[in-house]
């Protein structure tokens, strides 16, 4: 019998992290196809989009607050954003 997979972790790791789905299939076990179609039926790829723009946002907006501290961020990281 085969293995229950957790998909709210693997779909968490996706969105939240840089792994691949690649890497998430060697991660929890499973073949990078299944990870791929299940990924594409839920959307995957559009949540990650959305999620590292709400991050960088967030950040930048915390780096104007700190004006001397943002110097380097917003340089290095907000503009390529």
């Amino acid at each position: 019998m085969a293995e229950k997979i957790d998909w709210t972790a693997a779909k968490t790791a996706y969105i939240t992290g840089s792994m691949g789905y690649r890497d998430i299939a060697a991660q929890f076990g499973v073949h990078r196809n299944e990870v791929a179609e299940k990924g594409k039926r839920e959307g995957w790829v559009q949540a990650r989009k959305k999620h590292r723009e709400q991050t960088v946002s967030k950040a930048c907006q915390i780096a104007s607050l700190r004006p001397k501290r943002a110097l380097l961020l917003q340089g290095s990281f907000c503009r390529h954003y």
